[in-house]
């Protein structure tokens, strides 16, 4: 039986998706009683194909990890379910928390569906998160799908060419090392975006970017510059999935936290976490990802109600940074007036100059 090595970035896109799904509580114990139902078109399709006692190699997502649950084990740890005026590090203490609560649940998930299936050692490719990749035969797909423990069943491509998960730290980022000594206890993808040198020419902070696979249900968003950038959820290590390394101090900060106490010590940050052009624009209302005249136009039709609004220009959530409304607030003053046309006007003047 071939050997198959899976990529962590590979199966950390699969796990979110699947995570972000868990505010729908698809992770909650199901009492569906159609098991066929839970076998994916893909592996109906390769089971019809196979030969008796073909083992085929297949995804199984396990039952066992409810976000709610997981979200109030947190909250009576951390001390508080109200988060409304915590600061930044106190959020992601709190994630910290709930990241092992929900690790705990999926390793006690992916447990006991190996013991009730019987799942032999060396008939799993990996394991990751609330799913396991293996090899079973139809028989035992058909009594996997039998189990509560299980929730979905997807066919998976043993024979795609991936990335071996024990790959040392990538060269190319200088300071991955440290990163993963200092949150060993997470699954994360880091990044290294960029370097700023200071007058000797030696690096002195990185812009950063990481996040792990598990994410908490709450809203939250940061103003940074001239762009709003929302979430979902809270993501861990870094609030919105950014950070800077402090060289000299040897020590990775969160984003907002650096942006709430200044960016004195970090010139340039701001422009570059612009010229990232992840987060939404402040005034671009018709979402082009710039700003025109054609967003001033907009947002006056808007005002005289012949058009609503955007479905998402009202902003909710955990303030991380200053406190925005409104997206086409372009002011800043907590309302949507012609204020705020007058200065898309202005600054489409200034980019014409």
């Amino acid at each position: 039986m071939k050997k198959i090595k899976i990529s962590i970035s590979v199966l950390l896109a699969i796990i979110m998706v699947f995570t972000s799904l868990s505010t729908l509580n698809v992770f909650a114990v199901s009492d569906t009683t159609d098991n066929t139902g839970k076998i994916s078109d893909s592996l109906a399709e390769k089971l019809s194909q196979s030969a008796d006692g073909d083992k085929i190699s297949v995804c199984l997502w396990c039952n066992g990890v409810d976000i709610y649950e997981a979200q109030r084990l947190a909250q009576l740890e951390f001390g508080s379910t109200d988060l409304t005026n915590a600061t930044i590090e106190e959020i992601n203490q709190y994630q910290s928390i709930y990241n092992r609560i929900i690790r705990e649940m999926e390793a006690n998930s992916t447990k006991n569906a190996k013991e009730q299936l019987n799942i032999a050692d060396e008939d799993i490719i990996i394991e990751a998160g609330n799913a396991i990749f293996v090899y079973l035969t139809a028989d035992e797909i058909y009594n996997a799908a039998e189990s509560t423990l299980i929730y979905s069943i997807d066919y998976y491509d043993a024979d795609t060419p991936v990335e071996n998960p024990e790959t040392p730290a990538n060269p190319d980022l200088k300071f991955e090392d440290k990163f993963k000594s200092e949150y060993a206890d997470l699954e994360t993808t880091y990044n290294e975006l960029y370097y700023h040198y200071s007058e000797n020419r030696e690096i002195d902070w990185v812009l950063v970017s990481a996040s792990s696979d598990v994410l908490a249900p709450m809203l939250a968003y940061a103003v940074i510059g001239d762009r709003v950038y929302t979430s979902n959820n809270m993501m861990y290590p870094f609030s919105i999935g950014y950070g800077v390394y402090d060289v000299a101090d040897d020590k990775f900060i969160d984003l907002c936290t650096v942006i709430k106490s200044g960016t004195e010590a970090y010139e340039g940050l701001e422009e570059q976490i612009s010229s990232l052009k992840i987060g939404k624009l402040i005034g671009d209302i018709d979402g082009d990802g710039r700003l025109s005249v054609l967003d001033a136009t907009y947002l006056q039709k808007c005002q005289a109600n012949l058009i609503p609004f955007p479905n998402d220009d009202e902003i909710q959530g955990f303030k991380l940074t200053e406190e925005l409304a409104f997206r086409s607030d372009c002011d800043k003053d907590g309302q949507r007036t012609v204020a705020d046309v007058t200065t898309i006007q202005r600054q489409v003047l200034l980019q014409a100059e």
